[in-house]
């Protein structure tokens, strides 16, 4: 689990210094498997998301079921 909270603020770091909502060049994630939601569309970790552009708090975490499964959600519903 530290490692998650690790990359997780890693990734943050490593966005810090974009404009909102806009894409980063050169964006390095780990391929760590910890799927979220942004923007109607499913990414592996919130790293990747915040790639593409997407704030913390437009990321929503996928909750996996059990440790090593991979989920595939249709990430344009609401979250309930």
């Amino acid at each position: 689990m530290k490692k998650i909270g690790f990359l997780f603020l890693f990734c943050v770091f490593l966005t810090q210094c974009k404009k909102k909502n806009e894409p980063l060049e050169d964006c390095l994630c780990i391929e760590i498997y910890a799927p979220v939601c942004a923007g109607g569309q499913q990414y592996s970790n919130a790293c990747k998301a915040q790639c593409d552009g997407f704030t913390e708090n437009e990321i929503i975490p996928i909750e996996i079921p059990e440790e090593g499964m991979i989920v595939e959600v249709n990430c344009s519903l609401p979250a309930t």
